[in-house]
Order: structure tokens, then sequence, then C-alpha cells
């Protein structure tokens, strides 16, 4: 599991894909009843925490680097990585700058230092439990991609509204949409098309329908899945048995019914009156984009 799973990062900005994420705080303001501009340092500040985070996952989990630039190494990665964190905090900052109220400010800094606790407690449990279970894995995507959404949400919505009920909303719709993709993105990793990248099949192995599978068939059953996984190289047609022993263990529908379950809980949690039809029905297509994502 990556420690926060986004789409590429060139979606970030360029709005391929599923869109641009980082109108997820300018969008839940916008929603709130407040003006959507004002909630461009968090954008920024919550973009940064994404990159460093991006940066530090794929050192942890030896992923690729070159694809971020030939230059990158690990300690460069690191280092980059901590230089962001700083500058997330600095941009959160300099909001007392723009008249804003000095507690709001402060009240935002501590939630993006309380969330990247969770993200790297989270992290940390990823990183030592060699043998996660289905239930790890539930724990971890909430600690690591639902606390970044539900942040970038909260963020954004409270600084057009005061109201602790719906501000609430939008961190819950955000904490189901970052459930779905990291859904997604370990769905695409058992079912895509791409082969396992530097750290291997225990990215696989570690993965949300292989996790389910085993815990469903037996022992002897599940050993032999995690075995077959394991040996030798990722080639077509081991792709291919390992899917279908998944498969025949109920895990595509397993799936499906979580996906269904985490995209009526997003919704759902924008249930206050509309107040920007606009930024209402952006929220909707993205939660539906993360749907369709993992049901691919």
């Amino acid at each position: 599991m990556r420690h926060v799973v986004f789409p590429h990062p060139d979606s970030l900005v360029s709005g391929k894909g599923s869109g641009s994420w980082l109108e997820l705080p300018l969008l839940c303001c916008q929603d709130a009843g407040g003006l959507p501009e004002s909630a461009i340092p968090i954008a920024a500040a919550w973009g940064m925490l994404y990159t460093a985070a991006h940066l530090m996952d794929a050192v942890e989990d030896h992923d690729e680097l070159a694809e971020l630039g030939p230059e990158i190494t690990p300690a460069l990665a690191v280092n980059l990585a901590t230089g962001l964190y700083a500058s997330s905090t600095h941009i959160l900052t300099r909001m007392t700058n723009e008249n804003r109220e000095t507690g709001l400010v402060l009240e935002t800094i501590r939630d993006f230092h309380q969330t990247i606790l969770a993200m790297s407690g989270s992290q940390h449990q990823d990183l030592v439990s060699s043998t996660p279970s289905l239930q790890d894995w539930w724990s971890m995507a909430e600690g690591k991609s639902g606390s970044f959404f539900a942040l970038g949400c909260r963020a954004g919505a409270r600084l057009a509204t005061t109201e602790p009920q719906r501000v609430d909303g939008y961190w819950r719709y955000g904490r189901h949409v970052g459930i779905l993709i990291q859904i997604a993105d370990d769905a695409k990793d058992l079912w895509g098309d791409a082969p396992p990248g530097p750290a291997g099949t225990s990215k696989i192995e570690r993965s949300l329908p292989v996790l389910y599978a085993v815990s469903v068939l037996s022992p002897e059953e599940g050993a032999s899945l995690k075995a077959r996984i394991r040996a030798g190289p990722w080639t077509p047609n081991k792709a291919a048995a390992v899917r279908k022993q998944v498969e025949a263990a109920g895990a595509a529908l397993y799936i499906t019914t979580r996906i269904e379950q985490h995209f009526r809980e997003a919704t759902s949690a924008l249930r206050d009156p509309v107040v920007s039809p606009q930024a209402r029905q952006r929220l909707l297509e993205l939660a539906e984009w993360t749907r369709s994502a993992g049901a691919a």
C-alpha cells in the first residue's frame, strides 16, 4: 500500500484523468458558502504535503524514482520531502498576513500536523507488518489516504463555516473519497496491465483483493496463493492464475460491495442545502470518478 494514493501528479494541475484533485479545498469552501479563491493557500499547502508524502513513500517502498527526474536519488528525495513539509506549514502561517483570524490559522496548522502524524503512524504500521491482515489494510487506508483527503476537504470548508456538523460532512466526504482511491489503486495492482515495480510482487501480496482472498480461504489455500505470488517473475500466465484464485474466493464481489458502501457514504455526507450548484456537481463527479476507477 502506498503512503497516499493520487492519480498521476500531472492531474493535480492539468485536470487529466480524474480532474484536478487540488480543486477539493476550493470546491468544499465554495460549496460551504465561501469564496473558492480564499482556499488557494490551503490547496497549495495540501499539494505540497502530498508531494512530500509521495517522495517519502517512494523511498520507503524502494519504488522507481526515475519518473520524478533522472537526478532524483533517495537522499535527494528525502531532503526535498523535508523541505516540502516545512514549506507547507510556512504557507499556512502566511495566512495571518491576509487578515485571517489567527485562531482559524492555528486550527488549520494543527489539523495539518495531526494528519501528518496519522499518516506517519499508518505508514509505520505498514512498514513493520510483514503479514498484514484484511483489517490492517482498512486501518492503514483510513490513516493514510482517508485522513489526507479528509484534511483537504475539511480545511477548505472551515474557511467558509464554523458549524461543526457542516464541517464534519466535508471531512467525511473526503475520508470516503480517499479510501475509494486507495481501493482503486490496489485493484489496479492486481488487475491492471502494468507489471509490478521495483518492490516486486510484495505489493500485490499486500493488496486488498489478495488480503481478502487469504482471509476467506483455508490456511492451506491462503499459503498456496501467497507462494504462487512470490514464486518467480510476474508473467502473464502467473498473473492469470493469481487472478483466477482471488476471483474464485469472491474478492471482486467484496470490493464492489465496499466501493458502493464508501461511495454512498461520500455522497450522503454532502447533505447540506446547495449553495453553489457548480461546486456540488463537481464534488459529486469526483466521487463518481473514484467509484468508477475502483470498479473498472
